[in-house]
């Protein structure tokens, strides 16, 4: 393609000119991008040799100057140029003539500028600049002749080394360089910078672009397309049937009808009715209803209902439209979208119309709030508070739809149904249970798997009405998990009352709800927890205990010990002492040491649990008590407790002397397997040899 076709793409910031009126008046003619050269010195000479004879006479009204010299000849300009000093003009009729020459032959141009006086000619440097970066072998080849003097050498040396910069952040030429690495990205990135200084040139671009194939693909509706589209909605429409894919169509039909939805709807569905049947005309009445719909919803949802035929793209607009009536008009929204009765899921066919790589956006409305799923839940949701039995007779029609052959199904309908029940629960417990008692035991669990946070968040009140209605439940397994989903709320606001309900409650619930009350109780206050494990079936006691235990070491290790160490001996548990004494260890260093030294040797649980983790320290604070350790060891009765003891134990002692770590682990009477021998081994090595 040809890149310098001064046929189609014009310079158009050559208008770098002197203040005030000359730059205004400049600024709208437009250069060429590689203006005709006049041949060059001797051109120049033999034009001037003619002489003034040859020209036509200069006006002497300064506007009629300006227009003589925008039509001059070389023959004109040389003819002033002969008989008027430059710096004497006027500065409009020497910019005029500037411009001219700019035109005819930059050469000639260059030979003025550096024959004037910088000082004396306001545009001296501006022009210098823009020959620079129009014409740089003229300056290049002015520096080789020698001829110059040392300052304009260094002017124009200068002003090279400034257009070159220019040429860096200039986005024609980042385009250009672009397009000959064939870097897509690049491209995209320049036609965007330039279609916020010049969209019409960017559109030129664009335009070859297509036309030589050259165009990558455009995707999410390119923020220079919207700036074009602005600037001559015509040309941007041409292109729509002239793009290289499918995405690209849909991003230049997407993006100006959302231009043109802003301000005139009347031109969108213009432009949707021009477009045969394809997924870019999809996207135009998608975008078209977007804008609108938040000027007028009403005017769109007639324009929809007269136009837009049955279908996955009709649900989309519809949803798009009826997004404000959500909340305020529920029944409206879920009668015009109709209920999901056979499984189908809008979402997918919603996407559809969007690229493969991404969505389009949909104007400021966002793909996830306004798909017709979405829109669906929130007015479900909002019926619910208004009138939740027609809002459950919907849900039932869909659930009912639901097959075993649809699981995404499945999964979004309960989704749905638990925000639903969810907000029913807040408002008439007994009644949304009752709802739910009604479902088959799948789709209850189903449903029940995401009501956590309603169950957990009903007030005293709330839950006490729900209890009452959970004998409608034929399975007791849902009963247990609504009971334990359920008491979490009444115990924070009043534990008390959570037991006494537990009385109240059939035999096969009372223990599910006891456990979720304690285990509540737990969280806040493991004290008063610990008080209430008896009211638990006795094999849960230990469990619950080493819960207990651990939420109290959180605030206070000490007291987590002396709880465990004030529980019968049959209750207590090496692991939950492990785990509450190394929160004390490392918090509280020397106070656990001292609890550890005046454990009784009876409390084999306690030392057991706790050896492992001050092995260290005892051999650190005195080597020479190694054996002793040692035999301490050796009265563990628990092999796991040993071996981590004696583990721990070798890679303190591997720290200053590996030789007698090595002979730590070869004491027969702790009577090593091999692989638990190899073990030790490894860890000795890997402690030794780090720096």
């Amino acid at each position: 393609m040809a890149w310098h076709d001064n046929t189609v793409i014009r310079w158009k910031s050559h208008a770098l000119l002197a203040a005030g009126a000359a730059a205004s008046f400049f600024g709208a003619r437009a250069l060429s991008r590689s203006a005709p050269l006049a041949g060059g010195a001797g051109a120049v000479s033999a034009a001037a040799g003619k002489g003034a004879a040859a020209s036509k006479p200069l006006p002497d009204d300064p506007a009629a100057a300006v227009a003589w010299a925008q039509a001059a000849s070389l023959t004109d300009c040389e003819a002033l140029l002969a008989a008027h000093k430059l710096e004497d003009l006027d500065p409009l009729l020497r910019e005029a003539l500037f411009l001219r020459l700019a035109e005819l032959s930059p050469a000639r141009l260059l030979e003025l500028l550096l024959g004037s006086s910088p000082s004396r000619i306001a545009s001296w440097e501006t022009w210098m600049k823009w020959l620079a970066l129009a014409h740089p072998e003229l300056l290049e080849k002015k520096l080789a002749d020698g001829a110059l003097s040392g300052p304009l050498k260094e002017i124009l040396i200068a002003s090279l080394q400034t257009a070159e910069s220019e040429k860096r952040k200039d986005p024609r030429k980042i385009l250009e360089a672009a397009l000959e690495k064939g870097e897509d990205r690049q491209v995209l990135s320049a036609l965007h910078k330039l279609s916020e200084t010049d969209p019409h040139l960017a559109l030129d671009y664009l335009e070859l672009l297509m036309k030589g194939g050259q165009l990558p693909v455009l995707l999410d509706g390119p923020a220079f397309l919207a700036k074009m589209a602005e600037a001559d909605p015509a040309r941007v429409q041409a292109l729509i049937g002239k793009a290289n894919s499918p995405e690209s169509s849909m991003a230049i039909a997407s993006v100006l009808a959302r231009t043109l939805a802003k301000d005139d709807p009347a031109a969108a569905v213009a432009l949707y009715d021009s477009l045969p049947a394809s997924r870019s005309r999809s996207m135009v009445a998608l975008e078209l209803v977007s804008a609108w719909s938040r000027k007028d919803p009403n005017a769109a949802l007639a324009w929809i209902e007269k136009s837009l035929p049955e279908g996955a793209v009709r649900r989309s607009a519809l949803a798009l439209a009826l997004a404000p009536f959500a909340t305020s008009d529920p029944k409206r929204v879920l009668a015009l979208l109709g209920a999901r009765t056979d499984g189908e899921y809008d979402q997918v066919y919603f996407n559809s119309y969007q690229t493969k790589f991404g969505g389009m956006g949909f104007g400021e409305g966002g793909v996830g709030n306004n798909n017709p799923d979405a829109l669906r839940e929130r007015a479900l949701i909002a019926l619910v508070d208004s009138d939740p039995r027609a809002a459950f007779a919907i849900l039932d029609q869909g659930i009912a739809a639901i097959s075993q052959d649809q699981p995404r199904s499945v999964i979004e309908m309960s989704e749905l149904a638990a925000k639903a029940a969810g907000a029913w629960l807040k408002n008439d417990p007994a009644a949304a249970i009752a709802w739910l008692s009604s479902q088959t035991a799948e789709t209850c669990q189903a449903i029940l798997g995401r009501l956590s946070g309603p169950l957990h968040d009903l007030s005293p009140e709330r839950a006490r009405e729900g209890l009452a209605a959970l004998d409608r439940f034929k399975d007791p397994y849902l009963a247990r998990n609504f009971v334990r989903a359920m008491a979490p709320a009444l115990t924070r606001a009043d534990p008390a009352a959570a037991f006494d309900i537990a009385e109240t409650l059939p035999q096969e619930l009372r223990a599910a709800w006891t456990g979720a009350v304690i285990n509540q109780m737990m969280i806040t206050d493991p004290a008063a927890a610990a008080k209430e494990v008896g009211r638990l079936p006795e094999k849960e006691w230990p469990n619950a205990n080493a819960t207990i235990a651990r939420q109290m070491a959180d605030k206070s290790p000490q007291d987590a010990v002396a709880f465990l160490d004030n529980l019968p001996a049959n209750a207590k548990n090496s692991t939950v002492y492990k785990d509450v004494f190394r929160s004390w260890l490392e918090s509280q260093p020397d106070n656990a040491m001292a609890w550890w030294q005046n454990l009784p040797p009876g409390e084999s649980k306690a030392r057991s649990g706790s050896l492992p983790l001050v092995v260290g320290r005892l051999y650190q604070a005195d080597p020479s008590t190694a054996p002793q350790i040692v035999g301490m060891i050796l009265a563990v009765p628990s092999e796991q407790y040993r071996m981590e003891a004696t583990s721990n134990l070798a890679a303190s002692i591997a720290k200053t002397s590996p030789e007698a770590a090595y002979e730590m682990i070869a004491n027969p009477e702790l009577k090593l397997s091999a692989s638990n021998l190899e073990y030790l081994k490894q860890r000795i090595e890997s402690v030794s040899t780090k720096p």
